[in-house]
């Protein structure tokens, strides 16, 4: 009887457990959704002004070209659910948020942990195509 028991309670432990994962999981936990709403990977194309600076192949005095280098509001917040709703629009307050430099990496200005791995990734990448495929 106690092992029929046993048995029982390891079973629904098994079915809870894999309810939660199968059903509670966030898009940005879930490594089935690697790669989803983007574009695919092509070469990077610049637009010049006249063919003359297109010549000298110097991009940074390109009229449609917008460096964002620099320092930018941020906001961290340790779950997605506490993220301001509204940071987008015009009107938004944003004077108590910090400023970090960009490019830059967060978790080297102190928000978060960092999550990168000399060893292996926490989830199966894509392998590279093949140009002759």
């Amino acid at each position: 009887m106690k092992t029929n028991m046993r048995r029982l309670k390891l079973m629904m432990l098994l079915l809870v457990l894999a309810g939660t994962s199968a059903f509670a999981q966030n898009d940005w936990e879930n490594p089935k959704m690697f790669k989803q709403h983007r574009e695919e990977a092509r070469a990077t194309f610049f637009t010049y002004d006249d063919a003359t600076k297109a010549l000298k192949n110097e991009i940074t005095e390109g009229t449609y070209i917008k460096c964002l280098n620099g320092q930018w509001k941020f906001n961290y917040v340790g779950r997605a659910s506490k993220r301001p709703m509204d940071f987008y629009k015009l009107d938004s307050d944003q004077s108590k948020w910090d400023e970090i430099r960009v490019p830059g990496n967060w978790e080297i200005y102190g928000y978060g942990v960092a999550n990168y791995t000399n060893i292996t990734y926490p989830f199966k990448m894509d392998q590279p195509r093949i140009a002759d495929e």
